[in-house]
């Protein structure tokens, strides 16, 4: 069974917040929107398109994801691979 999470909002600090699925909803995607359990974003996908949508106050954003770590064990042998 699949559980769907509910994300604090960063403009009402409501736990309103929802994934938004992007692409050709079905009908499952349909129900689970009346539910509440996620937003349908539309059929075109955009890069710079918003990841999740509060329910309470309609403000969408995208998640800032951390940059990967770099990791100083591998710097020495990327190094003599690049020389």
């Amino acid at each position: 069974m699949v559980t769907y999470r509910k994300y604090l909002c960063p403009v009402c600090k409501q736990k309103t917040g929802v994934k938004i699925l992007y692409g050709m909803p079905s009908h499952e995607a349909f129900e689970l929107e009346s539910q509440g359990l996620l937003a349908l974003g539309g059929c075109c996908i955009d890069i710079n398109d918003p990841e999740r949508k509060c329910l309470h106050c309609g403000h969408e954003w995208q998640i800032k994801h951390k940059p990967p770590k770099f990791d100083l064990k591998l710097a020495p042998q990327y190094l003599q691979t690049k020389g």
